[in-house]
This record gives C-alpha cells, structure tokens and sequence, in this order.
C-alpha cells in the first residue's frame, strides 16, 4: 500500500513538473494566438500573402527574407526563455517567477515586440506590399503604448528595485551592443544573472516561502501575503493537507466528486495568487485526529508527508495555522501543531522562521456580521507583511475560484471583511519570539 510520505513525493514531483510542462504549454498557445495572429494572420488577412508586383529587387526580397527569418528566431528564442527560465508565460494572467534578464534580454527590454515587427516587415519587403508597412507603424505605435502605460508599470510593481536598475542599463527599443550583466557589483549578483537569468533585488527575490494549511482554501486567509511575496520575485508554495471532500457549503455530496472539484479550485487559487501550483497530499478532510490503532497511527502519516514535504521544497520561512487554528477547526489546529512539532525538532530542510498569522485582537470587531474567528494580542503580531490593491484584487480572484464553498455574496464581502480587519497588512506571529519586523525574510532566527 503506498504510504502517505510516497504520495506526497509523487504528487509533489507531478507539480514540479506540471508548473513547468504548463509553462511551455501556455507559452506554445500565447505564441499561436497572439503573435500567430498579429505577425502571420492579419498580414495574410491584409494581403493573401500575394506579392503587390513581380519586379520587386532582388536586394529587397533578400533583406526581407533575413528580416523573416531573424524575427521568427528571435521571437521563439525569448518565448522559450520565458518558460524555461522564467517558469512562467508572456501572457499577462501568467507571468514569469523572476524578472527574465537573459539571452536577448541582455541587450534590449522588448525582444519579442522587435521581432514581431522584423516579421511583418520581412513580410512587407518580401511581397512588395505598402499596406504591410503601414501596418507595422501601427503595431510600433500600439507596442510603444502598452509597453509604456501598462507592461512597464506592472513588471515595476512586480520586480521593484530589479527592474527599474535592469531599465536603466538596457534601453526599451534600442540594442545595447555590449550584453548587460546583472544589477550591482557583487560576485552573487553576477552569477546569479548569468546563470539564472534572473535577477535578485529584494530579500525575498529568489527565497522560498511555504505555506503549508489543512483545506483547500484556507490559503485566501494569507491571500494579500502570498501575491505579495509571489509579486517581489519569491517562490511561493501551497502544501494542502486534506482533501476538503467534507466541505460543507457546497451543493456537491460529500467525497470523490467534492475532493476532485476543491482540488481544481485550490489550484485556480494559486494561478490567482501568482503562486507556483500547489502540493496536495490528499489525506481524508475532518479526520486528521480521529482514533486509531496505535492512536496517533494516522497522524503520524500526516507528520511523514509534510516532513517529506519540507525536506523537498526546502523554504527560508513556513507559514501555517497557529494554536487557535483560525476559527478553532481541529484539522488547522493539528496541521499547525505538526508543522511547530518538525520546526522545534529541527527537522531536515525545516528553517527556523515559522509564522502564524492571525486577527489583531485590536481590529475586530465583535458584531452580528463577524466570522467567529479567534484574535491574537496585537503586541505578539510583531511581523506585519504590508500588501497593496494589488495584493487584495488577486486575493479576490482567489476567493472567486472556490465557488463549492462560498456564494456569491461570500466571495464579494469576505475579502473586504479581511481588508478592513488587517488594514493593509497582514499580521503574523513568530513561534520563536517577538522581533519586530515587515518583512518574514528579514528575520534573525534564534
């Protein structure tokens, strides 16, 4: 019978590999949809892809053929180096993990714009046809403006720091002849760079934070966190322990069906949160601390898998359910209390920094309307995590994605319920003491 601990492992690998396999795959689609469209459709659209004379030079066609072929390589070249190295897409609902600075990169910030232009004007040249000409003119034009009014602010918010040093050295249009090679001066920095193609620029940029929770679902509570650290360039994971087949809100019965529709669900949350898919490990919602033989016998299969878990994605800082687990659901508490067992015993690939988050005691309001959530006293929030509108609109998006276990009217006032009790930050406890800090990265583990 396959253990708990093997499952785990397999599921966790099938995830690694399904970030990267749907990577390629949605960078494969954006590139037949959308540069298929704008470089091949609308010029066969525009022209039958018949020549507009048959006295066109020689010199002409040949320029055009060279311009065909370098923009047709380039573009596969930068599409390919987003899934590959960025794990990620060219396609705005998918991004990439880390700011892609590589291979073309290196010498200018719009690759993929030049060539889809190289394309229609190779075209252009190559049939002779003026309308094609006009026609890219106006994609310079459009490319400028959503370059600059949209593309350029969102990679900002993104990637801070990194990406305003990166567009100081590599200009948007124009090539640098000489290739850039990274921000700053230091030894790490370079390689990282050169190696990676990515570049370090926060604390959090290239760390890895693991939350690890009972349901599915129960990660939109951390939601404005996990898209915040996603949006700095972290690499954010979700371990869900259960399978949340015995959810309660929910038209679907109990079982297979439940569990197979809340494991969509949690893995369209985290799509909606920027964060990488998540690791379910499949153990039966509600009965995490039912009786066995010995006792603890199931448990103890929990306690292997998320260890398992641990050692795999190896994380500078665990987040999960404290003692009150929330609002005091058994399967948060005993989630929390394994992952503070492997964290006090030091166990492989466990770092010290674990965080509970949780309602300052101060900000919530005891009213009619209010979930019964447990509060914790403001003064042993010392970690308060600031996240922006940003933050809270992928935290809706999250929301909106487990519809088996909320209404309509739930998805739409939960998340202002959560804005309005953290107020811009996300509040949480270090289980090792109480330094005061806003960033979990930054902290001096004992």
């Amino acid at each position: 019978m396959r253990t708990a601990g093997r499952y785990a492992h397999a599921v966790s690998g099938a995830d690694e590999r399904r970030g990267r396999l749907g990577a390629c795959a949605g960078t494969l689609l954006f590139l037949v949809l959308v540069p298929g469209t704008v470089a091949g459709g609308v010029p066969y659209w525009l022209t039958g892809w018949r020549g507009g004379t048959p006295f066109q030079p020689f010199l002409f066609r040949a320029v055009g053929a060279m311009l065909l072929l370098a923009g047709l390589a380039s573009l596969l070249e930068s599409s390919a180096r987003f899934a590959i190295v960025g794990l990620g897409t060219p396609a705005p609902p998918a991004p990439t993990i880390c700011l892609v600075v590589s291979g073309q990169y290196r010498h200018v910030r719009n690759p993929m714009y030049l060539a889809v232009l190289a394309i229609v004007l190779g075209q252009a040249l190559l049939l002779a046809r003026v309308v094609l000409l006009e026609y890219a003119a106006l994609l310079a034009v459009a490319f400028h403006l959503f370059v600059v009014l949209y593309e350029e602010r969102a990679l900002a918010a993104r990637f801070g720091e990194s990406y305003a040093a990166y567009g100081r050295q590599v200009r948007r249009w124009w090539p640098r002849l000489r290739p850039w090679h990274g921000i700053g001066t230091t030894a790490v920095a370079a390689v990282l760079v050169l190696a990676l193609g990515c570049t370090p620029s926060t604390p959090s940029q290239g760390r890895t934070l693991l939350a690890v929770f009972a349901h599915p679902d129960d990660e939109v509570f951390v939601g404005p966190l996990l898209s915040h650290y996603a949006r700095q360039g972290a690499r954010v994971r979700l371990a869900v322990v259960t399978d949340g087949a015995k959810g309660p809100r929910t038209s679907i019965p109990a079982g297979k069906d439940l569990a197979t529709v809340r494991a969509a669900e949690v893995r369209c949350s985290c799509r909606a949160l920027g964060v990488e898919p998540p690791t379910l490990l499949g153990f039966r919602d509600d009965e995490l601390g039912r009786p066995n033989d010995p006792p603890t016998g199931y448990l103890n299969e929990v306690v292997h898998a998320i260890r398992t878990v641990l050692g795999q994605v190896n994380p500078d800082v665990v987040i999960t359910w404290g003692p009150e687990g929330g609002y005091g659901h058994p399967d948060h508490r005993l989630v929390g209390a394994v992952v503070t067992q492997l964290v006090q015993a030091g166990a492989k690939g466990v770092p010290a920094r674990l965080l509970y988050p949780a309602l300052p005691a101060d900000r919530v309001r005891r009213g009619d309307h209010d979930p019964h959530w447990a509060v914790t006293s403001t003064r042993f929030l010392t970690v308060r995590v600031p996240y922006d509108a940003a933050d809270l609109a992928a935290t809706r998006n999250a929301f909106a994605c487990h519809a088996s276990q909320f209404s309509a009217a739930q998805m739409k006032d939960l998340p202002d319920w959560l804005d309005a009790r953290l107020g811009g930050r996300v509040y949480l406890r270090p289980w090792f003491g109480a330094e005061t800090s806003d960033d979990v990265f930054r902290l001096q583990a004992p």
